[in-house]
This record gives structure tokens, sequence and C-alpha cells, in this order.
């Protein structure tokens, strides 16, 4: 049967492909193997010293898993964290499937919890500690609840305890106490800056209050005592997938642990050298930086410049969450004190130059992180520095930055390069000009030839530009500076990461993309305010149908797709993920608003700008989704270039209100008034513009996943994430000397959760909030139906109810024809052969009952082997299907349903089971079918989505049942809006239309077509 059509066809009843859920991987074993035919990576970040001796490798392989997947180690491991492949444990995220943990012996040693006297103590205070988000929340009721019930608590302990005595040693220094790691904690210093002040030389001047945490001694504690540490990765491997014995394995790309990068590093310390010719195992503490200023409070001007570290030896799927605490706060950066302009000027000098002002600031960012990467941390790098992991074995770790991860301008201020100078880009020298031949091959030659590289040259003239200028009085942006400085965009600014270039660091590829900021806050965004400025240009009306039309998408999963309130076009209050969910709707809702040629093109560049943006968040790559990704990194520059010259130069475009009101409000914050006669609020006329870094970082996505892993791994969305607990430290704060506040809330916070850990009591992150608060359902389970019905119905009197009305018309026969072919396994599920027509009278449905509930649960097994749960209820926007397709002429892999009732029924038969009554779980569907306009061709290369359709009223499959069981996911269909309601395809009142939310309800009408979303 082919997808089912809008316009009805021979289609025979046969029910859809059965399709096989995998649930866990299979266990993974070692053996050593041949190494013949083994790729080699292409990409190795720094080159691995000459070996003493050529050593043929031997490659262990692990068994291959029932999804194809197997791992090689280029050495034996000493052990394997993670016996599966996959990431089972991120059912965690789906709060109502049940995800077994270990359970942990539980000790109740009074030493764990001091300075509380006893378990009861602590775990009060604790409760008082952890983030309520400022309100008192069920949340925070269920935690307390379950404190409560915990069989060591006890009141009678809580009698006698000195709140303030432990309070105060609770907040004291930070050492270890009683000897009980409790990490390393905050510290103290001052940083010096130079102030040039021209031809009087310079003035010192003492930053002081920069707290922070020794780098080496965090990292070494993560791989110590995390919670997670004996699940730590020291071994690379290659990850393959071979589906077909015939086939070459393809490569995988799951984590940076299985990256090249990390490959080549781990084989180049095997032939390095070490002190004592220690013996140990050597391996790679993988460590990665983010940071990014953030406004502290909504209403204020205090400001936080946290420093995270993670380490990334501990898989994803761990480190991103952030309950499991793996993002680690380094440091709180300090900013330029306010007060420096003012004794700038009482020193002589010329306090009101910005140039002057950057100039501090710079050096102030890199005198903080000279502090951080001090003589211990620089010898570990080169040396290692033995330490006894988690797993138990005692290994030589040698420190490894793999990425800094950060938006633009602080890549600038790490990089020491000017924000969009005529080389904007951190990694390579490409021009500005340049920017825009995305794609092109001399766009791929200057990546690969034109690399930045922190070279000896040219560390030493930044020193001597640094010298010219604070020594010698040159003027900060003097053009007496060597020529590099203006050809590459340096800045005269000692580089804190210099120190490490020797050992083979390179600050400036540590730089990585970041699709957050520069695609779907960079392009992405730039993109959409333009089609707003060409929609005005056009015909201000189609601005109000691109709101109308936004309000009526449908909401997809989990909150994969929001809710859209209010107008679109205003772009008010929006963060990245609001621009990734209007990225993902974006077609349907801007079809048609602008004529021919224009509206085609334009959607061809919206459909590849959403394919480009879902291949470059995949959490896991092959080989082939890589090259995938590079050809439509080409074919995106392409279509951008197009954009710019056919589409934009037809319309003349002016500013955005939006826009004009906040140059306005920069006009007026910048000068004390304005001349005669100028206004900054009238509209001005703005092109697009193709000449930005962002742009250019997209072609650098598709080469970067194979040398450090998918890209989730190293987003800004992670530092973001991690801000809200660093504001919420602020928050319960007092406000006064803030920086000192928070940092020791942090490490209350630390010392409180090693506790919660030694004493394996973890009931704080076991309460669920209260949307959690579902009955849980086992994960391997294909769906969930709830035991207990909403209510049931006799079929007669439900079928009279609804007398006249299409979709229930034949009801009960159709369903006994169902529920017959089920039992019996016959195929043509609805017309049952005449042989089998008395066995079929002889089914029962108990008591003539139907059986109604409001909800479903499907459980699936996501691309990246984590299970994952979707939310089917007929009277909200969650009410489409997806099921596999049967038919062998069906070029579509898919059939498409919308669930209009959710029921079971108890059956009999005497030929089954010996006649026992069994339940038998069924959904009753409304089918949908592809488009039957032959001229509309979908698909990647046609640059268009799938389009499907109710099927007419008339056909005898408009109308059907399903096993749950056949379902594969929700899927998420938004209405062609260009094609318009249409009456004919169910002409009267039904119950058909009942189903879904508000924007699926139009009195009696439907939407001719929808679209199959496929990049959500």
């Amino acid at each position: 049967m082919s997808t089912r059509p809008v316009d009805p066809t021979d289609s025979p009843n046969i029910p859809p492909e059965v399709f096989e859920d995998h649930l866990l991987p299979s266990p993974l074993s070692l053996d050593p193997v041949s190494t013949d035919n083994i790729p080699i990576p292409e990409h190795v970040p720094s080159p691995p010293r000459a070996p003493a001796e050529s050593i043929e490798p031997v490659l262990y392989r692990t068994t291959t898993t029932r999804q194809g997947l197997f791992r090689e180690y280029i050495e034996e491991p000493l052990n394997v964290p993670d016996a599966y492949v996959g990431d089972w444990s991120s059912t965690a995220e789906v709060p109502t499937l049940i995800n077994e943990d270990l359970d942990a012996a539980t000790d109740d040693s009074s030493d764990f919890f001091w300075p509380y006297p006893n378990w009861s103590s602590f775990a009060i205070d604790k409760h008082y500690w952890q983030d309520s988000k400022g309100n008192k929340s069920q949340q925070d009721l269920l935690a307390l609840v379950a404190t409560l019930n915990d069989p060591r608590f006890c009141a009678a302990d809580l009698l006698d305890v000195n709140w303030v005595e432990v309070r105060k040693l609770l907040t004291a220094a930070d050492p270890d106490v009683l000897g009980i790691k409790h990490g390393p904690g905050y510290a103290t210093t001052e940083l010096s800056l130079q102030i040039p002040m021209g031809k009087q030389g310079f003035r010192s001047f003492v930053v002081p209050g920069f707290r922070y945490r020794p780098l080496l001694a965090v990292a070494m504690d993560v791989c110590q005592h995390d919670a997670n540490s004996s699940a730590f990765h020291y071994t690379p491997y290659r990850l393959y997938q071979q589906l077909q014995p015939s086939k070459a394995p393809e490569r995988i790309f799951d984590d940076v642990y299985s990256s090249d990068a990390w490959i080549g590093l781990h084989e180049a310390l095997q032939h390095s050298e070490v002190p004592d010719d220690c013996q140990l195992p050597r391996a790679v503490l993988g460590l990665a930086f983010w940071s990014d200023a953030t406004q502290a409070a909504q209403f204020g001007h205090s400001k936080l410049w946290p420093l995270y570290m993670m380490v990334l030896n501990q898989p994803k799927g761990q480190r991103l969450r952030p309950r499991d605490h793996s993002c680690h706060r380094l440091a709180l950066l300090p900013e330029v004190p306010a007060e420096l302009p003012s004794l700038v000027r009482q020193w002589g000098g010329k306090a009101s130059k910005s140039s002057l002002m950057t100039f501090c600031r710079r050096q102030l960012f890199h005198a903080a992180w000279s502090h951080l990467i001090d003589e211990q941390f620089r010898s570990a790098y080169e040396h290692g520095v033995v330490v006894p992991c988690g797993d138990g074995i005692r290994r030589r770790l040698f420190p490894r930055i793999l990425f800094y991860s950060a938006d633009y301008p602080e890549k600038t201020l790490i990089a020491t390069i000017k924000d969009l100078g005529g080389c904007p880009c951190p990694r390579c020298l490409v021009t500005l000009d340049n920017v825009r031949l995305l794609g092109t091959s001399r766009d791929l030659r200057t990546r690969a030839v034109r690399v930045r590289e922190d070279t000896h040259t040219r560390q030493k003239r930044v020193i001597e530009a640094f010298n010219n200028i604070v020594v010698h009085g040159w003027p900060v942006e003097s053009g007496r500076h060597h020529s590099m400085f203006k050809e590459n965009s340096w800045v005269p600014i000692v580089n804190a990461f210099s120190p490490l270039a020797s050992l083979g660091f390179n600050i400036f590829s540590a730089l990585v993309v970041d699709v957050m900021h520069e695609t779907e806050l960079g392009v992405w965004k730039a993109v959409l305010v333009h089609l707003l400025r060409i929609l005005h240009a056009h015909d201000p009306s189609t601005v109000l149908e691109f709101n109308t039309r936004f309000r009526e998408v449908p909401k997809f999963g989990r909150e994969t797709i929001r809710k859209f309130v209010g107008n679109v076009s205003d772009l008010k209050q929006m963060a990245a993920r609001d621009y990734e969910d209007i990225l993902q709707c974006i077609i349907p809702v801007f079809e048609g608003l602008l004529p021919e040629p224009h509206n085609s093109d334009i959607l061809a560049l919206l459909f590849t700008l959403g394919q480009w943006h879902a291949l470059s968040k995949l959490q896991i790559h092959s080989e082939r989704t890589v090259t995938l990704l590079q050809t439509t990194t080409v074919l995106l520059g392409h279509r951008l270039r197009l954009f710019t010259t056919k589409t934009c130069s037809a319309f003349q475009t002016f500013e955005l209100e939006r826009e004009a009101a906040a140059r306005s409000r920069a006009a007026a914050k910048n000068s004390s008034g304005l001349m005669a006669g100028e206004s900054t609020s009238t509209r001005r006329p703005k092109t697009f513009n193709l000449r930005t870094y962002k742009l250019h970082s997209l072609g650098d996505v598709a080469p970067t996943i194979p040398l450090l892993g998918p890209t989730d791994g190293y987003s800004t969305q992670v530092g973001e994430l991690a801000h809200r607990k660093i504001k919420d430290f602020y928050r319960r704060g007092s406000k006064r000397d803030h920086i000192q506040q928070v940092t020791k809330l942090d490490s209350i916070g630390d010392r409180l959760r090693r506790m919660d850990t030694l004493s394996s009591s973890g009931s704080a992150d076991a309460v669920l909030s209260p949307e959690e608060l579902l009955p849980y359902t086992d994960g391997k389970a294909r769906y969930h139906m709830a035991k207990r019905p909403l209510g049931w119905e006799r079929l007669g009197e439900w079928e009279l109810k609804h007398l006249g009305d299409r979709a229930a018309q034949d009801f009960t026969r159709r369903l006994r024809n169902h529920l017959y072919a089920r039992l019996f396994g016959i195929e043509l599920y609805e017309d049952i052969p005449m042989e089998h027509q008395e066995e079929l009278q002889r089914l029962y449905i108990v008591g003539h009952r139907i059986y109604w509930h409001a909800a479903l649960r499907l459980n699936y097994t996501t691309y990246n082997l984590a299970r994952g749960q979707d939310y089917i209820n007929p009277n909200t926007d969650h009410c489409n299907i997806m099921m596999l397709s049967s038919a062998e002429d069906d070029q579509h892999p898919y059939w498409y349903a919308r669930v209009l009732r959710i029921f079971h029924v108890v059956v009999s038969h005497p030929k089954h089971d010996h006649g026992t009554p069994q339940r038998m779980d069924a959904l009753f569907v409304r089918w949908l079918g592809s488009d039957p306009d032959a001229s509309y061709d979908a698909g990647w290369e046609a640059s268009r989505m799938d389009r499907v359709g109710f099927v007419h009223e008339d056909d005898e499959e408009a109308f059907g049942f399903v096993d749950p069981s056949w379902a594969i996911r929700e899927v998420h269909l938004c209405p062609a809006f260009v094609e318009g309601r249409t009456a004919d395809l169910l002409t009267s009142a039904s119950l058909a239309r009942d189903s879904g939310s508000a924007i699926f309800r139009h009195s009696h009408e439907d939407w001719r077509l929808y679209y199959v979303m496929r990049c959500v």
C-alpha cells in the first residue's frame, strides 16, 4: 500500500510494517584483531614525537552490537567503563521512564557529615541550602517529605544542634577538613595591570579579589572523587558500524575521546619522555573551558563572568546533564574596575579613549588566565601527573586542552585579535572581504593553508609591541607596530596560553565553532530579520499573515517545538531556542507570501538552512553524515549568495522599527544632543550583510566533527545552562561583595553534594518536579496505556450517539475485524477472508464495552541509542503518529495518521488461549495520504518537504484502527497554509474534527494538506 492517498485509489487493507524496536545494546567484550585495512585518522592536532622504535600496533576490537556497532582500541584498555555502546542513562531525561541505578551501600559514619553532628541535621540543612528557584514549590515539598520519611531521619537528633556553629564551620576556610575530601576550594589573589600613560610611562594598577580554584587541582580531584569517575574513559577508540558483512565498516563519531584529536594526542603520549622512566599507564586528561559574562540580576548593573571547566574523559551523556554537576566553576573572571577611568584622568592620561580601556580589559583577562596556567599546570602538561583514578587504577595523566567554547567577542579576547578586524576568524587568516565565499574551493583552501599559529616570531612581535606601548609611550593603536598586526588583526597583548605553544598547544585551533551563537543567533537570525524587512517592503499585510500562521503552528514533543504566542515578527525576548523553533517551522509559514521566483528561491534557502542546522546538531555522526553536512555547507553558501544578489536586490529594504528604535537609543546614550533636523527614529535603508565571521564559521563545523566529535559536546549552551546555578547563588546573597558570596555558596553546595554522595543518600536529585508526576513506565515496553480507563461506553450506544457520522460508520464491524485479525495474525485486517467469517462471529467483546483512555506514551530508541518517549493525546497537538509502510511499491517509507480515540476492549475467542478474556489496546485513527499532485516533488534533492492530507470520507480506508505497538513516534504535521482549508474531505460534523487542539479544529473544514516536518 502506498502512503494513503488523498485521492482514493485501490489500496488493500494491510497493516503497517512491523519494526524492530532496539532496546539496550548488547554488551561488549574485547578481542585482539588483525591490523589490516584499519583506517588511520586524517586529522591529528599535534604531531607525535618520534617513537624510539617502530612497533606494529595490536588492535583490540569489541564484539558487535545488534546495531552493528563495534569499537577498535589501539591498545588493550585497562577497563571498558561503559559495557554498552549507547547512552541508556539518558532515559533519566524522560521523567516517566524507569532508569535502574545501581544500589549503593549506605554509611552513617558521622565523619561524612562533619561539621554536622548526625545525618538528620545534615539532611535538613541540605534541604535548606539546595536550590528552590526563589519560591517554594511542590518539588521542594516532595524533597522535604522524602527526607522526613528516610529511615535514617530522627527528629530528636535536631534538638541540640548548634546551627550557628555549624554554619560557621561550613563556611570557614576552604581546605579539607578531617581528611574528608571536599575538593579544592576558592583562593583569592590580586592581579596587576600596567596602564600606559603615553610619555609619562606607565602606572601599575592592582585589581583585587580574583577568586579562583587551582586548575590542575580541580582536574585531578574530578578524576579521583567525582561521583561518576569510575565511568571515565582513558583509552580512546574508534567506533564503527557495519550493517552488512559484505560492506566495509563506517566510522562513527560519538564523543571527544573517540575523535581523531584525542587518538592523536594519546598516541603521542606513549612515546613521550616522563620523569624517572615511569612505567604507569599514560593517558590524556581532556580539558574544556567555557566562559561568558552574564548579567547577575534582572535589574541593576552587577555582572558575573564565570569560567567553567569540564573533564572530557567523562561520557558526554553524563557531563552535559546539569544534574550531574559536571560543569565545574573554575573562577570568576574580573572586570576592569569602574573607577579606573577616573584614576587615569587624575594621573594625567586620556581616560576617554575607548582603546585604552579595551587594552586594559584584554590585559586583565590574560593576567587572570596566566595565574591559572601556573608552573604546576605547565609541568603537568609536559611531564604528566600521577593520579589514582576513580576506577582504582593509577595513571600518569597529561592535561590537554581540547577546546575553549565562547561567543565571538570572547573568542577575540582569548585569541588576542581585533573584533571584526581585517582577518576576523580566530582560527584562520581569511580576510573580511572573503568570508562571503563560504563553501567555495578558495574558501576551503584558505581554511587549510592560512591557519593561525602561535609561533615564536608572533610572540616576539607581540612582546615588542606591548613594551613599546607601556614603556616607550606609543599609542595603543599606533600604526608604527609591525605590519603583521594590521594584516592578521593581532592586538599587542601577550597571550596567557603562549607558554603552552612550545608544548604543542595552539589556542587558535582550540576556539571551536558554536552553532548556538554563530548559527541560531547569527546567520539564521540575520536571514530571518532580512526576510521580515522584505515582507515589509513588499506588502506590510503579509507580516500580519506571517504572525497569524505562526500562531497556528502546532506544538511538538517535549518542548521540541513550543507554542508560538504573540507576534513572531516582533522578535521580542527571544533566546536561541526560539530562533531554532522558528527555523524548523518557517517553510509552511513563509510559503506564498512573496511572488515567484522569490518565493521558490527563499523556500529553497530555508530548506537548506534547516537541513544544515539539523545535520550540524546531530549528537552522533557517521562519515556519511559528515560528508552530507559538508555538501550542504557548499550548497548553503551558494544559496545565500544567490539570495543576496537575486532576491535582496529586488526589494528596497529598510530597518525594522525595532532596529530603528535601538539605533535611536544608542545614539541618545552616546551623544549629549542631536543636530537640528536630525532624526534617529527614521528607518534607514538596510541591506543583507554576508561580510560576517559567523557566516565564515559555518564552514568549520563539518571538519571539526571528526576532530572533536559532535557539536553538542562543545556548544556554548553548556555554559548558558551553568549560568542558572551561579545566578541563583547571586540571588541568595546580600548583593554586597557578590563575587565573594557567590564563590562561598558554590563551595558550600559542593561540600553538601559530596557529603550526600558519601552517604549514598541522593534523595534530592531523585525528587521529581510537578510536571514529572506521571506513572512510571518500563523503558523496554513499546508503549504505555493506563491500567484504569477514563470511563466506558457500550458499543451500540456509542454508535447510536454518532449516527450519521462517516467516521463512526460501521465502527463495531470494522473493530471486530481488526481485533480478530490481530488475534490470529491475518494481514488483511479489515476485509476478513470468507474462510474466517464463521470464526469471526465467535469473537466476543466482553460486555460490548469500549474503555476510553486519555493518553498514550510511546517509547522509542533514538538515533544516538538513548531511550525516548512521546506523549500522544487526541485532544492536544500531540495527536499525529507515524508507522512503517509495508507496501512494496511505496516510495515513501512511512504512513501517517491522526489519533481520534485511545481505548481498550476485553475480548475472547474459543480458539485463542482457551477462550480466556484478554485486554486489547487500540487506536481509532483518521488516515493521511500523500499529496496527489504529481508535479510536486519532495525530498532532499528537491529541497522540499513531503506533503500529506486526509483521505476523503468516501474512501473505506479514511478511518481505521491501529495497534499502538505499530506506531513508531509522534510526527510533527504543520498545515500547508498556502493551500487553505476545505470542507470537501469530510462534509458533516464529525468526531474526527473533535481531535487535536484548537489549531486542528475549524468548524466544518480541514486543512487541505500538511507538511511532514522532517528537521525537528
